[in-house]
């Protein structure tokens, strides 16, 4: 994603969504954004706020900051995909799911290069 190319969007609508798994749950806070902008000479909208879409906010006023920071009628950056132009996001996602996969790699190719050591070690003569 951070190779895609930057462009200016209009925020057209944005507004906080509440959700209700159910009736003792808190609820949870999301933004909601529609945004417009054009890419190679065609007109595209887009209501992604990250690919993996708005998280949720346990407290309305931390959705609300969001929307004033996207406020309709603003004016913007967003990242295009340009293999697929109509996809475009307001905020590029983290790296940290690439790191909650090596890094534990990392022990797992320890461990097994160990096992691997045990089995090749010689194995010394049993006395009679």
């Amino acid at each position: 994603m951070t190779s895609w190319p930057k462009v200016p969007c209009l925020i057209l609508q944005s507004s906080v969504e509440e959700q209700r798994i159910g009736a003792t749950v808190a609820p949870e806070y999301r933004l909601q954004v529609l945004y417009c902008y054009d890419f190679d000479g065609s007109p595209y909208e887009s209501r992604l706020w990250s690919l993996r879409g708005s998280m949720p906010r346990n407290d309305r006023a931390t959705a609300e900051e969001l929307v004033a920071t996207y406020s309709s009628g603003s004016m913007t950056q967003c990242w295009v995909n340009p293999r697929q132009p109509s996809q475009a996001v307001l905020k590029l996602d983290t790296r940290a799911a690439g790191y909650t996969l090596w890094f534990p790699g990392l022990f797992l190719l320890g461990g097994m290069g160990m096992i691997v050591g045990a089995w090749k070690r010689p194995r010394s003569a049993k006395l009679a």
